[in-house]
């Protein structure tokens, strides 16, 4: 069976690791310089929207936009280091479009 503990774990680390591929694009900034736990708020240097579409269509949920540049992220469990991947390059890939 699987602790409770190690379930924070995975939340822990995932929404790190998904937090830290995003900031590594150059594509997104912290709006808050805070600690976080699974969720957290990023400022994204494009169109929100068409990001948001072009994840949907791949079958990602993109984050909430909150403001015309903000995007709110989090991430659970059941996102493995294989779908952050997967969705930070449909990101990456469709900068260059916006």
């Amino acid at each position: 069976a699987v602790s409770v503990g190690q379930v924070l774990a995975c939340l822990y680390g995932a929404a790190h690791y998904l937090h830290d591929k995003l900031i590594a694009t150059g594509l997104f900034s912290d709006v808050y310089d805070k600690p976080f736990f699974n969720e957290f708020l990023v400022r994204y240097n494009g169109d929100a929207d068409a990001l948001q579409s072009r994840c949907a269509k791949a079958g990602f949920l993109a984050g909430v936009k909150t403001g015309d540049d903000t995007i709110l992220f989090a991430a659970t469990e059941k996102n493995s280091r294989e779908d952050i991947d997967n969705m930070v390059k449909i990101i990456e890939e469709g900068h260059q479009y916006e």
